[in-house]
């Protein structure tokens, strides 16, 4: 037996009696009160949330969708479309996103449901993380591959792909696997594809980035100041996504157990590696590594929960719908590491090559318009070049770059020029 509480002020509404007597049985002050014994079986409590926290959440999707529209404008204007159509045209990344993403992300989730939580008779938490492991890529995986300085171009063009294939992966998936999950539910429930939200889906991501294309092709000054804030403008959206997502959800939170928060860790982070050896094993390039891993970890949980919610009714579908939500929480732990990692090896890397051009200076042999050979030395202290007696010194007029003409031991053919650089 299952005991529903509803908000007070559909009390007097309802001709629910259950309702009534878990209230009673429950207030020490009502002759119908009992202490329920240790040996009975305890009662599964679910709670209907309030307008006003469906209120908030309105205002986070409005707002978050708002600002990924302007982060993807901006996306639009460093996007590359001769990239994107050599891609398209040798399609073996978004093959191999793929199959990490409807061959063994689905595989993956099953393999966590059955185990984690079927078991302990947590069927609406196992359809949960079925569901979300069956979704495509996307969220933010953009703006994370842009922060690892992964292959955008790629990544843009996965999420796209993937998304499109869900139209008909995620039906797939769900009519195989999913039949063992729906025991709890009414024997009347069916599990609907969102294909409206999917198609919308695409649209939200396409749009955009060809209005910054647009922009790209015909305001290219306004395309450059686009491209200076574009970096910590994505790190301010998802700064915004994980606190204010956090606050509007943290009814979720109470909802949580031990096997959901392992079951929503292991299937982002599984698919993180899984995404990253795949491409290693099938040499691809460090940024197409990248991108390739960070799509196949991050899923479109968005698509998840309206599917859970035109599934199913309340509290079924908010029940569902923690898995998506712990599986949100969850995935940007190691995407922040990762990023933390890598600007830090190229922070000393750029500071170690700081100083070996300092310590040897840089030569440069150009062509002058008198047709005479130029040597440039940059960063030079002291620096006795060919032809001449005394030390050029840094602090002179031409302190960075030095500019010699000499008119013997350099010569003037590149035959000349290239046996003094040699000699020097």
């Amino acid at each position: 037996m299952r005991v529903r509480l509803v908000p007070a002020k559909d009390w007097l509404e309802t001709d629910n009696q259950s309702t009534f007597l878990a209230e009673n049985n429950y207030n020490e002050n009502s002759p119908l009160y009992r202490r329920f014994d240790e040996s009975e079986k305890l009662l599964d409590v679910w709670i209907l949330r309030s307008d006003e926290s469906k209120l908030l959440t309105g205002l986070f999707v409005a707002s978050i969708g708002i600002l990924m529209s302007i982060a993807n404008v901006m996306m639009g204007c460093e996007l590359d479309l001769a990239t994107i159509w050599k891609t398209i045209k040798r399609p073996v990344a978004p093959a191999i996103g793929l199959f990490t993403q409807f061959i063994l992300m689905p595989l993956l989730s099953y393999i966590i449901a059955v185990t984690i939580f079927t078991p302990r008779g947590l069927y609406s938490m196992a359809l949960g993380i079925f569901v979300t492991g069956c979704a495509p890529a996307g969220g933010a995986s953009n703006f994370w591959t842009l922060l690892l300085d992964g292959n955008v171009s790629l990544s843009i063009t996965m999420t796209f792909i993937s998304t499109c294939a869900s139209l008909v992966m995620m039906p797939l998936w769900i009519h195989l696997l999913a039949g063992p999950f729906l025991q709890g539910f009414s024997r009347d429930s069916r599990i609907k594809i969102p294909y409206r939200n999917i198609i919308g889906t695409i649209a939200f991501l396409v749009v955009p980035l060809l209005i910054g294309v647009g922009i790209q092709k015909w305001k290219p000054n306004w395309a450059a100041n686009a491209r200076k804030i574009m970096r910590p403008f994505v790190i301010f959206v998802l700064i915004f996504v994980v606190v204010f997502g956090s606050l509007t959800q943290l009814y979720m939170f109470r909802m949580m157990n031990f096997p959901a928060i392992i079951g929503g860790l292991l299937l982002p982070w599984c698919g993180f590696m899984f995404g990253c050896f795949t491409a290693i094993i099938t040499r691809r390039e460090p940024p197409d590594v990248t991108a390739i891993a960070i799509e196949t970890g991050i899923q479109n949980t968005g698509i998840a929960i309206l599917l859970l919610k035109a599934s199913f009714a309340q509290p079924d579908a908010d029940i569902g719908m923690v898995l998506p939500v712990i599986v949100a929480c969850f995935t940007p732990f190691p995407l922040l590491f990762g990023a933390a990692v890598h600007h830090t090896i190229k922070y000393i890397k750029k500071k170690r090559q700081g100083s070996v051009d300092v310590e040897k200076p840089a030569m440069i042999l150009e062509k002058t318009e008198d047709k005479q050979t130029t040597l440039l030395l940059k960063d030079s202290d002291n620096l006795t070049p060919p032809g001449l007696s005394s030390p050029i010194l840094k602090d002179s007029k031409t302190s960075m770059t030095t500019m010699l003409t000499t008119t013997s031991g350099i010569g003037t053919s590149t035959t000349g020029s290239q046996e003094s650089t040699d000699k020097y």
